[in-house]
């Protein structure tokens, strides 16, 4: 994933992102444009001074980190977040993580 973006509503974090192709730059340069994946999911690791404490899987954009899961979480409503966001996919898993701090 790149270019992670985030909106809040009100307390609820709606994060997105756009997927990068796992196919080579040779694709692009030959002008054939790759076929996706399907089906593509996501995970969002939440980290808590440096541990992973909740993953939400989602095949859907935003992903929401929710007003109560924050609670759960910090006992507070977080006015920044570090995750770590993960392509998966049936051939390859996990991908590559983009992490971000907002």
């Amino acid at each position: 994933p790149v270019n992670a973006s985030y909106s809040k509503s009100p307390n609820d974090w709606l994060i997105s992102f756009f997927e990068r192709t796992r196919y080579s730059d040779a694709f692009w340069y030959s002008g054939i444009l790759p076929r996706r994946e399907s089906p593509i999911s996501y995970e969002i690791d939440i980290y808590k001074a440096g541990a992973v404490i909740r993953t939400i899987a989602s095949s859907t954009m935003p992903i929401v980190y929710t007003s109560a899961q924050q609670i759960v979480d910090f006992g507070s409503n977080q006015t920044t977040i570090t995750i770590k966001i993960y392509q998966l996919s049936t051939i390859v898993g996990r991908g590559y993580p983009l992490e971000v701090t907002f």
